[in-house]
């Protein structure tokens, strides 16, 4: 079961996107590749993590700072928000 923040976090990053990404405007689908449908690129990806550090209010760990943690925005929630601000036994899923 999904919890509701979870679709904050879904919501927030596809805006982030649509307004810094590399297709203006398009909020792209939770499970599409960013890197493959074009929304973001490797400089795009530093923004994004820094917009992820901002959101979680704390630093992405570097052993999580892999491109493969970012290439979706169900996987970047799942990876970065599952722990935050969610009772317990509740969890992102896609």
């Amino acid at each position: 079961m999904r919890d509701a923040s979870c679709d904050l976090y879904l919501a927030k990053l596809g805006q982030w996107l649509a307004e810094q990404g590399n297709r203006m405007g398009e909020i792209p689908p939770a499970d599409v590749d960013l890197f493959e449908a074009g929304y973001i690129d490797s400089l795009g990806l530093i923004r994004l993590i820094l917009f992820v550090e901002t959101l979680r209010g704390a630093p992405v760990e570097g052993d999580l700072m892999r491109p493969q943690n970012f290439d979706s925005l169900h996987r970047i929630v799942q990876t970065f928000f599952a722990d935050v601000a969610m009772p317990a036994g509740s969890a992102c899923h896609a």
